[in-house]
C-alpha cells in the first residue's frame, strides 16, 4: 500500500472485516448484522470481476498471469492467496470511499490478513472458520460455487475424460489434494491475536453472531 496505514486506519473507523473459510457463515453473518445494525456490506468476492477489469500487468501480475490453466492444484492455491493479496489494496481503497458514504460498513469475504491487520483498526477484525468435514461437503452445494463445476460438465468441447480431469483439479484446488481432518487456523490469527468463530455441526447461528458482536464491541 502506498497509502500509510495510520492514514488507512484513520479511514476505516467504521468498517468492519468478517473473514475466513469458505461455508463457515460469512454471508448468513453479514445479512444478519446489516439487517439488525443497518450496515452497508461489502462482498469482497462479488467485486473480484471489477478488479480483474482494473488489475494491470506491472502492479498487479498475479491477477494478470496468462498461464494459470497449466499450474498445478498447489500452484493454483498459491496463486489465489496471491490473487488476495493484490485485491486487498483495491478493497481497501473501495472500503475508505463507502466509509464516507455510510454510517458504519461490513466488508465480507476474503482478504489478505496481514495487509488488512496493518491497516484495520483495533477490533474491527474478525474469522469464521469451519470444520473441515462441513466444509468439504458443503463447498460446492452453494450457489456461487455449485456454476463451477457445471461450467465444466456442460462444455459441449471436451469429452467425458477431459470434463472428469477438469472437474476432479477443480476439486483438489478448491479442497485440497488430500482432505484435511483437522481445522488448521492461519498463522495471523495468533499472531495478531484475531477473535475467531469454528462453526461446527452443533454451533448455532445466534452463538456466532453474538462472538461477532462481542467482538466488534456492539453489545
Amino acid at each position: 500500500m502506498n497509502i500509510p496505514n495510520n492514514i488507512l486506519r484513520q479511514h476505516l473507523q467504521n468498517v468492519f472485516f468478517l473473514t475466513g473459510d469458505s461455508c463457515a457463515g460469512k454471508s448468513t453473518a453479514a445479512r444478519a448484522l446489516r439487517e439488525k445494525y443497518g450496515m452497508y456490506v461489502y462482498d469482497s468476492d462479488a467485486m473480484r470481476r471489477e478488479h480483474f477489469a482494473r488489475a494491470q500487468r506491472r502492479w498487479q501480475p498475479c491477477m494478470t498471469r496468462p498461464d494459470a490453466d497449466t499450474l498445478t492444484p498447489a500452484q493454483a492455491r498459491a496463486w489465489e492467496k496471491d490473487i488476495v493479496r493484490e485485491m486487498t489494496p483495491m478493497m481497501l481503497c473501495d472500503l475508505m470511499q463507502l466509509a464516507a458514504q455510510h454510517e458504519s460498513v461490513l466488508c465480507e469475504g476474503d482478504i489478505d490478513l496481514a495487509l488488512l491487520c496493518a491497516a484495520a483498526p483495533p477490533g474491527h477484525v474478525f474469522c469464521l472458520f469451519v470444520s473441515p468435514s462441513i466444509g468439504q461437503r458443503e463447498f460446492f452445494d452453494r450457489p456461487d460455487h455449485a456454476n463451477m463445476l457445471e461450467n465444466i460438465y456442460g462444455r459441449a468441447d471436451l469429452t467425458p475424460a477431459q470434463k472428469e480431469a477438469k472437474a476432479q483439479r477443480l476439486r483438489q484446488i478448491a479442497l485440497g489434494d488430500t482432505p484435511r481432518k483437522t481445522l488448521l487456523l492461519p498463522g495471523e490469527v495468533a499472531r495478531y491475536g484475531l477473535p475467531y468463530y469454528v462453526r461446527t455441526q452443533d454451533g448455532t447461528v445466534e452463538e456466532m453472531l453474538q462472538a461477532i458482536e462481542k467482538a466488534f464491541g456492539l453489545v
